[in-house]
């Protein structure tokens, strides 16, 4: 891990160059938080999509795969839900 405390203790807030790299880590902390938040939406989705295909294997290294096979599963329903209405128009 690397240390991020300021050389220049016992002096804490009074360098500039550290109170910028200070409010630079908390900018960066800041954001991490929103994106680590963002992806939990993500995965909650993924999780709510996937219900859809009762036999739907959770692959936590391929979300996108996944998405991929619940869009193909609903074509295909709605293909064959369509061919069962235009029988039953004929």
């Amino acid at each position: 891990m690397v240390d991020l405390r300021c050389p220049h203790d016992p002096f804490p807030g009074e360098c500039p160059d550290c109170a910028a790299k200070d409010a630079r880590i908390a900018e960066l902390e800041a954001e991490l938080a929103v994106l680590r938040a963002e992806s939990e939406k993500l995965w909650m989705a993924i999780g709510l999509a996937s219900t859809i295909k009762g036999d739907m294997l959770i692959r936590v290294d391929d979300p996108i795969g996944m998405m991929q096979e619940v869009v193909a599963y609903v074509y295909a329903k709605d293909e064959r839900m369509t061919d069962d209405e235009e029988r039953e128009v004929e």
